[in-house]
Formats: C-alpha cells, structure tokens, sequence
C-alpha cells in the first residue's frame, strides 16, 4: 500500500492599505467604547479569522456582485473581505457587519 500524500497550499496574506486603515478604525472604535484589553482581543480574533484563511482560502462566500473574485468571512461583529490570487490571500477591506459593502468599494 502507498503511502497517502496530502497536498499543502501555501498562501501569502496581504492586507492593503484600505483594510489596514479598517483594522487601525476598528481597534481604537474598540478601545474608546470597551478599553485596551478588549480592543486588542478583538483585533486578535479578526487576525485567527484572517489566518484561518490560509488553510481553507475559498471558505467565504462569494461576492462577485460587489467585484469579480471578491470573497468574504464574517468575524465577530466584522466582515472581511478578500481575493484570492494565485497564491495570495489579499484582504480588500475589513467592514461592520452593519455597512453595506456596495458603498465601500
């Protein structure tokens, strides 16, 4: 019996400039309503989700309404968006679940 070989992606993430001016609104939203602590919980909770991606990238849904390849994952209260190219895991925007994404690209 062969031995069974599992085939591993590996994905690059990168975080543009929009979405990194997202997360920077998102922490200190955070801190001002709930403080350090839970602003930088958060702000780790939307990193796992980000990194979570690497190991299953077309987990999100599709979004192709808002752009051709967009994809997004919901965490938390916050809904990431992104695009997978070749290897890349490029996140477009990070949005409250609340804010119509048509808007905000």
């Amino acid at each position: 019996m062969k031995p069974s070989r599992k085939r591993v992606w590996m994905y690059e993430v990168t975080v543009s400039p929009l979405a990194k001016n997202d997360l920077k609104g998102i922490w200190h939203t955070t801190f001002k309503k709930w403080g350090e602590n839970k602003a930088a919980d958060y702000l780790r909770d939307l990193d796992a989700g980000i990194q979570g991606l690497i190991s299953n990238p077309k987990i999100g849904k599709s979004r192709d309404y808002i752009r051709a390849g967009y994809r997004s994952v919901q965490i938390n209260r916050h809904v990431i968006y992104y695009r997978l190219e070749a290897q890349t895991i490029n996140i477009v925007r990070v949005l409250h679940e609340r804010m119509s994404a048509e808007n905000h690209f």
